[in-house]
């Protein structure tokens, strides 16, 4: 597209980036055009990961016939809201900030209309989930990332124009987002311009994990980079400092200005309402007033209206006797429908072609529809051109029998579900209700059976289903009540797509369907078997399930992936602690320390310290590595810590080691940053983080030379004079609040004492005795009253609990360990108490409830040689998991279990 593209009202269309809307009037632009300008040379190839957006301004009603260059020239309104989205975006590229910028409104008030009218009028880089090929998390980033890559030309992120395998990755599309943001800085030209991506329909897209956002957009953003996302009221969690919220109340008087305007424009320039509006005898702003009354201000209600208008579907003489609201509406017409058609035509034809429609996840041909309604074809197609067409989207086909259906807006899918109306007070609409349901249900079942293959259960060829089966098999089967026999059967977990699959993991209400999703997640993380990849045979994937189904004791899919492969063995039974999730079994030596590390991009990673001399990130999400591993020390890796954020956004992470020093790493880049530490003589054995003065940031590191130092992050230079005292090594470090808001730091020792020291003033505090053996590990927990304990635990086999106030042990040791003791954490429980787990060279973790001083459940076994670490590790739904590692170079990660009134812990292998 150029510049002087002159539109009919004599102004210039507008140029990328960039709006002009004059008179009030929405100009669009040819977006074919500008993305044939976008997509050449090095990012020609980079089109075929994008999803055009030529169906949205027919579906919603944005075109005037009279006006075909102009896709959205029936645009009006929400002046004040793109005033206020165009001022925020300037504002975060001014203050150099980051985040979302959330257009929260209820269904059926123009949300996708006003996206589509962004995306035409700036051309930012878009997604919308109501497009078919939009619906996946995957597509969506790789959409997002092509477009964005085009947009600010980051050649060298795509060599050869080609995307890479892990493209679709969040991480990937947060890394462009940098790169983005890093070439708008570095253009004189473009320094002003925000980064910005446009997403419609955040809420409707697939469940994400829990702790992730939709579609995988990252929770924390580059400066002067926006994620503008529609999306119902309240159905998003984004941290309040990452987003700011506009909503369209449709009470409100601008949004009721808005639709009149419209309505007003409309009634007075399109032929077919105005020559009907004039055979009623009725004024056209009293037809505009009357339907704006009955819509309630809701769009959908009054634009629906009008096409019946112009399909001679109603009388605009008739508005009047329009029932308030959405949910009104849809009722009175299924009513009409019913008394037009026959109760009988209504039942056996107009109720499941409905259903139908409203349950299909992608537009469909009227035969298809047809076949899946179980009506003839005729009858069907006479439906979806007659009494449906105002509710439906049509994509024009080569011919008429080409032509695709699809609703035209969620509400109505959402309407027919029946839960709409389920809580009415009237009878009659929580009758419709019931109705609306078991037809929906139906129709449901009626599509599941159509998707699988024919043939006994165990003789299916799951290889040659639709596009559209791989894709939305999962979901029918999960509304029609059949995904717990579907996901027992090897063909469908290993045809059907992955994501869709995961989207309803938690849908299985059975014993055996539960299983078999905990042994398809194990068989995904651990089998290494691309289920994409021709070379992959189906007999070696069909034994890898088998021997997941059988770990996981998901019996049923264990037996049938059994029969099904090729081999005259099979695994009847599998002894194995407990349902592990990943196992990580890549370091080579003794695990000696992990540690959590917080992401930008909302991931949390473990960070696994090892005397193999490296450090190494785990996504405990994905249970896959993050990265290369961290290597530059000569010596085994004995300490973790992590840093607050340094300045360009980057968390910061500190490893500790035999080799004598302490060293600052960027862990995106794997580099190290700054000078080494290097001032200990011996042994560095822990490190701790604690606030300095004015706001600065401190390092304790502990070592073999019976020292402790800290040290200034900023400056790399010593904050102090050593700390002295301890008689043997210094093993274990733990900060802690200390009287009048100051902070204490506890060191540990094989001198068999614990010191509190005054980090101020670098003396002594307090001197902990009792222990008959060397100090190896603490760690700081809550006790009653708003104290304050320290546990200590030694290889004297006991833990202690310690009132930091009065220097006095809290209870009786904690025994039970047979061998020393070596490792402590903190596990915040799921009633608000918080436990302490202990780890030991006895090979097993326990868990002790500190106000009982009594275990809290079993001990925890699974580890083959002594456990050597300990940490928490955040988990889903506000749970807290459990991170052990030992001498056998294996990490666990535990999450409690519910086990009848008390949570019992069950591995979770790490990659």
């Amino acid at each position: 597209m150029t510049p002087d593209t002159a539109t009919p009202d004599g102004q210039n269309q507008p140029t990328v980036d960039h709006v002009s809307a004059p008179n009030g009037q929405a100009i669009g632009i040819n977006y074919g055009q500008v993305w044939q300008q976008r997509f050449t040379g090095p990012f020609a190839l980079l089109r075929d990961a994008t999803i055009p957006l030529d169906p949205l301004p027919g579906d919603l009603r944005l075109t005037d016939p009279t006006w075909p260059d102009n896709p959205v020239a029936r645009f009006r309104g929400r002046a004040n809201l793109i005033t206020t989205i165009d001022t925020y975006l300037q504002r975060c590229v001014q203050q150099r900030r980051g985040g979302y910028l959330l257009i929260e409104a209820e269904a059926g008030m123009g949300k996708s209309a006003l996206a589509t009218y962004l995306a035409y009028t700036r051309t930012w880089p878009a997604h919308f989930t109501r497009l078919t090929e939009g619906r996946t998390p995957e597509t969506a980033r790789l959409n997002l990332a092509a477009q964005l890559i085009a947009r600010w030309k980051l050649h060298d992120t795509t060599p050869g124009g080609i995307l890479p395998d892990n493209a679709a990755t969040p991480r990937w599309l947060y890394l462009r987002l940098c790169d983005a943001a890093r070439s708008r800085d570095n253009d004189p030209d473009q320094r002003n311009q925000p980064v910005v991506l446009l997403v419609d329909g955040l809420d409707e897209a697939p469940p994400p994990p829990s702790g992730e956002l939709p579609l995988g957009l990252p929770t924390a953003l580059p400066p002067g980079t926006i994620i503008v996302a529609t999306t119902r009221p309240r159905t998003l969690t984004i941290p309040t400092g990452a987003r700011v919220i506009e909503r369209i109340d449709v009470e409100s008087t601008s949004n009721r200005q808005d639709l009149f305007d419209y309505l007003t424009a409309l009634s007075t320039t399109d032929p077919q309402i105005v020559d009907a509006i004039r055979h009623t005898r009725m004024s056209a702003g009293r037809f505009c007033r009357t339907l704006l009354d009955r819509s309630g201000g809701v769009w959908i209600y009054a634009l629906t209206v009008l096409d019946q208008i112009r399909d001679h579907n109603r009388n605009p003489a008739d508005v009047h006797r329009l029932p308030h609201g959405l949910a009104g509406y849809y009722a009175d017409n299924l009513h009409r429908w019913q008394n037009e058609l026959g109760n009988t035509t209504w039942q056996t034809h107009g109720l499941p072609v409905l259903a139908t429609l409203t349950a299909i996840r992608e537009p469909q041909t009227a035969a298809t529809i047809a076949t899946w309604a179980d009506v003839p074809e005729p009858d069907t197609r006479q439906l979806l051109r007659g009494i449906f067409r105002p509710f439906l989207a049509t994509r024009r086909g080569t011919t008429s029998r080409d032509d695709l259906y699809l609703p035209r807006h969620q509400s109505l899918s959402d309407f027919t579900t029946g839960t709409t109306l389920a809580t009415s007070d009237d009878d009659i609409l929580r009758d419709l209700a019931d109705t609306l349901t078991t037809a929906t249900l139906a129709a449901h079942q009626r599509i599941t059976t159509a998707l699988i293959p024919p043939g006994p259960p165990d003789q299916r060829t799951w290889h040659n289903i639709s596009d559209y089966a791989r894709t939305h098999l999962a979901e029918h089967a999960a509304h029609a009540g059949a995904l717990d026999q579907l996901v027992n059967k090897p063909g469908f977990l290993l045809t059907c797509h992955t994501s869709s699959i995961l989207s309803h993991r938690h849908r299985p209400t059975t014993p055996a369907g539960a299983a078999a999703i905990n042994a398809y997640r194990l068989f995904l993380s651990n089998s290494h078997h691309d289920l994409n990849d021709p070379h992959d045979s189906d007999d070696q994937r069909l034994w890898s399930l088998h021997i997941w189904a059988r770990k996981a004791r998901a019996t049923a899919l264990g037996d049938v992936a059994g029969r099904c492969a090729n081999r005259p063995w099979t695994i009847q039974t599998a002894i194995w602690n407990s349902s592990p999730h990943h196992t990580r079994t890549h370091h080579t030596g003794t695990v000696n320390a992990l540690t959590v590390l917080p992401r930008p991009d909302g991931t949390t990673l473990l960070a696994i310290a090892s005397s193999d001399r490296m450090a190494r990130l785990w996504n405990t999400t994905t249970g896959k590595p993050a990265g290369e591993p961290i290597t530059g020390h000569t010596g085994p890796v004995t300490a973790l810590a992590v840093l607050p954020l340094d300045p360009d956004g980057t968390t910061l992470l500190a490893t500790a080691s035999w080799d004598g020093t302490v060293r600052l790493w960027n862990t995106t880049s794997g580099t190290t940053i700054g000078q080494l530490l290097i001032e200990h003589s011996d042994w560095v054995n822990a490190l701790a983080v604690l606030p300095g003065p004015d706001g600065t940031t401190l390092l304790a590191t502990a070592s073999h030379d019976r020292t402790v130092r800290l040290w200034n992050t900023t400056t790399g230079q010593p904050h102090s004079r050593p700390l002295t005292g301890h008689t043997n090594w210094v093993t274990a470090l733990a900060v802690l609040p200390g009287p009048d808001n100051t902070t204490l730091l506890a060191t540990a020792s094989w001198d068999r004492t614990v010191r509190l020291w005054n980090t101020i003033t670098g003396t002594t505090h307090r001197i902990l005795t009792g222990h008959t053996g060397p100090v190896r590990a603490l760690a700081v927990l809550p006790g009653p009253d708003g104290t304050t304990l320290l546990a200590t635990a030694s290889h004297d086999r006991t833990v202690r609990l310690w009132n930091t106030t009065t220097g006095q042990p809290h209870s009786r040791p904690l025994t039970g360990h047979t061998d020393r003791v070596t490792a402590l954490t903190a596990v915040p429980g799921p009633d608000g108490t918080t436990l302490l787990a202990t780890a030991s060279h006895d090979r097993t973790v326990r868990l002790w409830n500190t106000t009982t001083g009594q275990p809290h459940s079993r001990p925890l076994t699974g580890h083959t040689d002594r456990v050597t670490a300990l940490t928490a590790v955040p988990g889903p739904d506000g749970t807290t998991l459990l991170a052990t590692a030992g001498d056998d170079a294996a990490t666990f990660l535990w999450t409690p279990t519910k086990d009848e009134n008390h949570y019992r812990a069950n591995a979770s292998e790490f990659p």
